[in-house]
């Protein structure tokens, strides 16, 4: 677990790193996801599947890929297709791992790795339109959720050595209240394409960073964050009224 840990941080670093040395994607560079060594090895993983349906798939980042959700909601054949690291574009080359098991509810839970990457939020809201619609189309129930914020001095070891000019709270702030319009648009999606949406910030955060009582690295979840989070997954689950999933 220890080593899981530890290379989940060093891929959000990572993401740290190429932002605040004013990187930017464009057509020409290879792939975000490509790079990441994380997500060729899971891939290669969810390959080895020997389930043909699932009640619910998780489906995201390296807050999803560390949790354990069959024992976090309480309910079986909840497959677990998170990726550290991973962005949505990363997510679109592999939803098939999703679609083949034909799930009942996928949750989504996307984007801060975009962010972190400086991909534009129309870029971002276009994979995630992608990623719904091709869900739908397979009759899945979708609750797409918010992107976490980051909390106050995420990444402030690594920008006191190498950028000491910034400063690490503004810093944070200012990509969290990026994170707030992409937020915004993001539910307005959710309402045109009639799916759920689930604001995770309203409760983990203080409107501005999310709070330390619910992180372990100023970025990814404790256990007190795992917990309120599940339970408000549980809430919009039960609002679909799905008895072969409850």
């Amino acid at each position: 677990m220890r080593n899981i840990i530890q290379i989940l941080t060093k891929i959000s670093l990572l993401s740290l790193l190429l932002v605040v040395d004013g990187y930017s994607s464009s057509p020409s560079d290879s792939l975000y996801y490509q790079k990441n060594p994380v997500y060729k090895y899971q891939v290669e993983l969810f390959k080895l599947n020997k389930l043909k349906s699932a009640k619910i798939v998780m489906f995201g980042d390296s807050h999803i890929q560390s949790g354990n959700w069959n024992e976090l909601l309480g309910i079986n054949e909840v497959v677990n297709r998170g990726i550290a690291g991973d962005d949505t574009q990363g997510m679109i080359a592999r939803i098939q791992s999703v679609l083949d098991l034909r799930p009942k509810v996928v949750i989504i839970e996307a984007g801060i790795n975009d962010v972190y990457n400086w991909v534009p939020n129309e870029v971002i809201l276009d994979n995630l339109k992608q990623i719904v619609s091709k869900l739908k189309k397979t009759g899945s129930q979708v609750i797409l959720q918010s992107i976490f914020y980051s909390a106050k001095l995420w990444g402030e070891d690594w920008i006191k050595r190498n950028r000491p000019d910034l400063d690490v709270p503004k810093y944070n702030k200012e990509r969290n209240k990026n994170i707030d319009k992409l937020n915004a648009q993001i539910k307005q999606l959710a309402q045109k394409e009639d799916v759920i949406f689930l604001d995770i910030n309203q409760k983990l955060s203080n409107k501005i960073y999310l709070k330390d009582e619910y992180t372990r690295d100023q970025l990814h979840l404790n256990a007190n964050g795992y917990k309120i989070w599940s339970d408000l997954l549980l809430i919009e689950i039960n609002k679909l009224k799905l008895k072969e999933v409850l």
